[in-house]
């Protein structure tokens, strides 16, 4: 079995795995990123922020649409 691509360029790959139909999956080089661990009291979160260029973003949203 094979991804499934959904959108690709040089710089993203935005495809599904045929093992797993719940989640689709955004390969990005070089990706801007960073972590955030915050405590509040009991409860513990952990985040990512991921930073997407919008040359990426507009075309995930064009190759989406058609």
């Amino acid at each position: 079995m094979k991804k499934e691509t959904i959108s690709k360029s040089e710089k993203h790959h935005l495809y599904r795995e045929p093992y797993d139909e719940g989640r689709v999956y955004l390969e990005l080089k070089d990706p801007e990123f960073k972590t955030i661990d915050n405590f509040y009291g009991d409860i513990h979160e952990k985040k990512i922020i991921l930073t997407i260029p919008k040359d990426i973003w507009d075309k995930l949203k064009k190759d989406n649409i058609e």
